[in-house]
C-alpha cells in the first residue's frame, strides 16, 4: 500500500474560458460553454451526442442545445436546464437492456429521489455513479465488475447510497472501475482490476478497497488515465496503480519527478473524467513549461515513447499559461482558453482518413491553432 493523503490543495481556478468544460468519449468531444451552448465534434454510434440521429461532424463543429447548467458524458450524456435533466444515449445503466435513447429527452423517470441541482459529478457509464455536492455517492446499473462496491456483481436497478463524505471520483467509459477520494483523503477502488488498477493481487474487488494506506502529504491533482490511477501530491511525488504506469504484473509505483511540479488544477481538472493513456502532461514549475511522458508522438517531438514518470519532454505549445484548459481523448488532445482551441492527435491517415479536428485544418503530431469557430 501507498501512501494517501489528507488535504487538497486543488489551487485557485480563475474562471477565464468562454468554454465552461469540454467532456470527451472516445470520438465524442462535447463543449459547454458559460452561455449554457453545447456544441460538439467527432462521431458517435450511441446517440450520445443528444440528437435523434447518430452524430457526425468531423473537420467542424456542430451546435446541440442551449441554456444548459451542466454536462455529463459517457455511454450516455445528460444535460441539466435548470431543476430537468434530460439524458441520450444509452439506457443500460437504467434498464439493463441494450436500448438506447436517441435524443435528449426528459430522464426524470430514471433520476427518482435525486436533486439534479445538486449533482457536483456524474459518470456516465453502463454502470452510473453520481456525487453530490453534499458528499453523497450513488450508483447503479450493469455492475458486471463489482465497482458499485457492494459486495456482489448483480444489476442494480435502483440510485443506491454507496458512501458518504465523498470528494471526488473517477472512473471510465462504461463504469467497470470506481476511484473515489474521501474528505480525509483516504482514497478507494472498486471493480475491474485487469490491470491491476485496484489492488495487487488478481480478480475483481467488489468492495471498496484501499489504494493509498498513510497519511502523509496533501493531494496536488488527481485523476484517471486508461486503467490507472494517478495522483501527485505536494511533495512532488507521483503516485500511480496499473501496469500501464507501473510496469507489467505490478499494482502500484511511487516517482520521484526530481523538478518541482506547478499548479495542476486546469490541466486535470476537479472535473475531469478518463483521459487518454497515451500521454500525461505535467508543469515544470522549474521552468514554466509544460510537459509530456508517455506516447510521445502526439507530443511533436518523437515517434518513441518515453516511460512514464521516469522521462520527460517539452511540450511544444507556445500559447500555453496557467489558465489554459486540457481535455484528452484516445485520439487526439485539446487545450483551450478563452475562445481559443488548439489540438493535435492522429492524422487522418491513421483513423480510416477521419479528421478529428474541430476545424478544416487535420490533426497531425504539431499542435495547432482551431480556426473558424462558431464560438
Amino acid at each position: 500500500m501507498l501512501p494517501f493523503v489528507r488535504m487538497f490543495d486543488y489551487g485557485n481556478i480563475i474562471e477565464v474560458n468562454n468554454i465552461k468544460k469540454s467532456v470527451v468519449s472516445y470520438t465524442l468531444e462535447m463543449f459547454l460553454m458559460q452561455d449554457g451552448t453545447v456544441y460538439a465534434h467527432g462521431e458517435d454510434s450511441n446517440y450520445n451526442a443528444g440528437l435523434s440521429t447518430k452524430f457526425v461532424s468531423l473537420g467542424a463543429v456542430q451546435q446541440i442545445t442551449t441554456e444548459v447548467d451542466d454536462l455529463w458524458l459517457g455511454s450516455f450524456s445528460v444535460v441539466i436546464k435548470g431543476d430537468k435533466i434530460y439524458g441520450s444515449g444509452s439506457t443500460y445503466a437504467f434498464t439493463n437492456s441494450n436500448t438506447f435513447q436517441q435524443g435528449y429527452t426528459d430522464w426524470a423517470v430514471y433520476f427518482t429521489g435525486i436533486d439534479v441541482t445538486q449533482i457536483k459529478k456524474m459518470l456516465c457509464g453502463y454502470t452510473a455513479f453520481i456525487l453530490m455536492k453534499d458528499g453523497t455517492l450513488y450508483g447503479r446499473g450493469w455492475n458486471r465488475s463489482g465497482s458499485l462496491g457492494l459486495g456482489h456483481k448483480n444489476y442494480v436497478s435502483a440510485w443506491t447510497v454507496l458512501d458518504t463524505n465523498v470528494d471526488n471520483i473517477f472512473g471510465g467509459y462504461l463504469g467497470d472501475t470506481l476511484f473515489k477520494i474521501k474528505n480525509d483523503g483516504t482514497v478507494y477502488g472498486s471493480g475491474s482490476n485487469n490491470s491491476f488498477q485496484v489492488k495487487a493481487t488478481s480478480g475483481d474487488a467488489t468492495t471498496f478497497v484501499p489504494l493509498f494506506d498513510d497519511i502523509s502529504y496533501d493531494i496536488k491533482c488527481s485523476f484517471v488515465s486508461g486503467v490507472g490511477f494517478v495522483m501527485i501530491t505536494s511533495d512532488n511525488k507521483i503516485y500511480a496503480t496499473g501496469t500501464t504506469f507501473a510496469g507489467s504484473g505490478a499494482h502500484s509505483k511511487v516517482f520521484d519527478v526530481g523538478f518541482t511540479i506547478g499548479d495542476m488544477s486546469n490541466i486535470y481538472h476537479p472535473d475531469s473524467l478518463d483521459y487518454s493513456t497515451s500521454v500525461v502532461f505535467l508543469i515544470n514549475a522549474d521552468t514554466n513549461k509544460l510537459i509530456a511522458t508517455g506516447h510521445t508522438p502526439f507530443t511533436g517531438s518523437s515517434s518513441s515513447s518515453l516511460p512514464y514518470f521516469t522521462a520527460f519532454q517539452e511540450f511544444n505549445f507556445t500559447s500555453f499559461n496557467s489558465n489554459t484548459r486540457y481535455s484528452g481523448s484516445l485520439y487526439w488532445n485539446t487545450f483551450y482558453e478563452g475562445n481559443n482551441v488548439w489540438m493535435n492527435g492522429y492524422n487522418p491517415k491513421n483513423t480510416g482518413g477521419k479528421n478529428f479536428s474541430l476545424c478544416s485544418i487535420p490533426l497531425d503530431t504539431i499542435i495547432t491553432k482551431q480556426i473558424d469557430l462558431p464560438f
